[in-house]
């Protein structure tokens, strides 16, 4: 079980998102150095991968105890996601206009580059929203138990079983 250390501060709470733009940034700007085609697909890229492989590797970290804990001090503001969503779309909209109104014929790395962008942010997308939901679903809600006069959690999905939902089971879900 992996150790469950409370959020502590706010650049902590975005850490996966602020580092995954770190590395989005590096790229774009080593791409534009080096004056590579479709440098901001490059750079997008590289965000959405690291994006993928941060929150993957972070998934045995959000058991439902740890996301029950930490729901309000970890969550990706909304408006965050919706921003993502419109680069998203915006980046693959864009390499593939440029890459199909190309002079010459597109070299197969570039096309790559250009239909890579296109998975890659859809994962991005769906792991933000899953993660996002995780977090909600886990807020305490109005209601309290009559037992424990905890507040209950929102919820909203009902997942089989007793265990409590984690994070792979809301990644499972989006996807």
């Amino acid at each position: 079980m992996a150790a469950e250390t409370p959020v502590k501060s706010p650049i902590q709470r975005h850490m996966l998102f602020a580092v995954s733009a770190c590395v989005g940034v590096f790229a774009l700007l080593v791409a534009l150095l080096l004056h590579a085609p479709l440098a901001y697909s490059i750079g997008a890229n590289a965000f959405f991968a690291a994006y993928v492989i941060l929150v993957v590797a972070q998934m045995p970290k959000f058991t439902g105890r740890y996301l029950s804990r930490n729901a309000r001090a970890t969550d990706q503001p909304v408006l965050v996601i919706f921003a993502v969503t419109l680069v998203v779309v915006g980046v693959a909209v864009i390499s593939l206009f440029l890459l199909i109104n190309q002079k010459d014929r597109s070299h197969p790395v570039e096309l790559t580059f250009a239909l890579l962008s296109i998975p890659l942010g859809w994962f991005t997308i769906h792991a933000m929203a899953a993660l996002h939901y995780a977090h909600v679903y886990w807020m305490d809600g109005d209601a309290v138990d009559a037992e424990t006069r905890k507040k209950i959690p929102v919820g909203g999905l009902l997942f089989p079983g007793d265990k409590r939902p984690e994070g792979w089971d809301f990644l499972y879900f989006s996807t």
